[in-house]
């Protein structure tokens, strides 16, 4: 793939703050742009847990200019997408556009987001939107263990909550408070633009202006106490299913640290593609399961490599301690130069097919000004995956892949937790805690935390 073509990007500060950053991309058909908002879960309290994925919503119930449904046929209209995520440290609202419309679609977005209409109507209307929302992630099995996972996980934080908050918290979040969050995050050194194509940056620098210029806010401050807890956890939630889902984690740094290079290739030796040690072994071999994979999820400050996990309750305890042997040979024993090689060239072929859509290329633009507070070019890392050696690989594997830090998350049924906590943690004595957010969910689920 030539990557000449892709250039540096063009970046201004508004006065007030707010950085407008484009990348010319003219073999593209289309134009990617977004708003980026640096506030998201990990910002919120206990009390407005949710409020960050509320507000996204209700940008879209309407602006000073438009009405919901005349935001979506402007860009739909034109072939065009309009779409939002809420995640931990930001929100995002974005749109993908044909090149020659791309002006009116940026209009749209940026009025959208800089001038919302919040009324205490549609407050109601969305409010059960989201409820109904919540209600479908419980139902989901894998989305319920990944939200388990992450109540034990960040037990001291309040990244231990739903991104789309609690039943609780969102029934009592009002148009008030969605007005405040507004003003306090969505302005000035808080806000990036960004846009990838045939577009010029004069012109998408000008229409952030008509809207963006003199918009103060932009607030910034962390949540305390936002590292991983402590120690060894398995928690479980009893559900009538055909599967029973597992998702399990060891917290490792954050993404500021050089050591995402050796844990990115780490995570694809383990379970990151086909060739993976977990598919090889429990889907090709031994037939266990259909899906079984690992990936990082890292914040600034702190992260987990992630691993996942479907499988039938008569298979369960079996494929547990095949995973076990996986996790500890690994640890053990390495990996050799042909993994570290195959998954290095993973990273990076299947990196390069995908800056072939303009809205990847976006989001890679954002998230490097975001995260680093520079553009980071492609050729860079590219290096610095193939500069990993195979004792880099170890030496992350042995630090972090230790059972003393272990979470362990399982819905399903027929769950033997004395058998699951004796395979992983042998006789440790356990103490016993309620849920953090069981409010979302009918059912009760309980939680071993292994005192070593």
């Amino acid at each position: 793939m030539d990557t000449k073509v892709h250039n540096e990007p063009k970046l201004t500060c508004l006065p007030n703050g707010v950085t407008v950053a484009t990348l010319q991309a003219k073999e593209h058909q289309s134009v990617a742009m977004a708003v980026w908002a640096r506030v998201g879960l990990r910002h919120e309290s206990p009390e407005q847990s949710g409020i960050s994925h509320f507000l996204e919503h209700i940008l879209f119930k309407g602006s000073q200019k438009r009405t919901s449904w005349q935001i979506s046929a402007a860009v739909e209209g034109h072939g065009g997408d309009i779409n939002a995520q809420t995640a931990e440290e930001w929100t995002g609202f974005y749109a993908l556009s044909p090149a020659h419309c791309w002006r009116k679609i940026a209009d749209v977005l940026i009025e959208m987001v800089a001038c919302p209409r919040i009324s205490d109507e549609s407050v109601e209307i969305e409010r059960g939107v989201i409820l109904d929302e919540i209600r479908m992630c419980n139902d989901d099995t894998e989305q319920r263990a990944w939200e388990l996972l992450n109540g034990v996980f960040w037990e001291n934080s309040s990244l231990r909550l739903p991104i789309s908050g609690t039943i609780e918290s969102v029934s009592r979040i009002t148009a008030a408070d969605l007005r405040a969050y507004h003003q306090k995050y969505y302005g000035g050194k808080n806000l990036l633009l960004t846009a990838v194509g045939p577009v010029k940056h004069e012109s998408f620098v000008g229409i952030a202006g008509r809207y963006l210029a003199n918009l103060g806010g932009g607030e910034r401050s962390l949540s305390p106490g936002a590292l991983p807890n402590a120690g060894p956890v398995l928690t479980f939630e009893p559900k009538p299913t055909e599967q029973v889902q597992v998702s399990a984690a060891y917290p490792i740094p954050g993404y500021l640290s050089e050591e995402r290079y050796p844990l990115a290739i780490l995570q694809v030796i383990l379970g990151g593609n086909f060739c993976s040690r977990l598919n090889q072994e429990l889907r090709e071999r031994r037939g266990w399961c259909y899906h079984a994979g690992a990936g990082l999820h890292q914040l600034s400050d702190a992260g987990m490599l992630h691993l996942t996990l479907g499988v039938e309750p008569a298979n369960l305890l079996e494929c547990l301690r095949a995973l076990r042997k996986i996790l500890l040979r690994l640890a053990e024993k390495g990996c050799s130069a042909a993994e570290v090689r195959r998954a290095s060239e993973y990273l990076i072929g299947s990196a390069e097919l995908s800056l072939e859509r303009s809205t990847v290329r976006n989001s890679r633009l954002a998230h490097s000004i975001m995260a680093f507070g520079r553009y980071i070019p492609d050729e860079e890392w590219r290096q610095k995956l193939r500069a990993v050696t195979v004792p880099d690989v170890q030496a992350v594997a042995q630090r972090y892949l230790v059972f003393q830090n272990f979470k362990l998350a399982l819905v399903g049924p027929e769950i033997p937790q004395k058998q699951i906590r004796k395979l992983f943690f042998g006789d440790a004595p356990v103490s016993w805690a309620n849920p953090v957010f069981a409010q979302n969910k009918p059912n009760s689920y309980e939680k071993l935390v292994i005192n070593y």
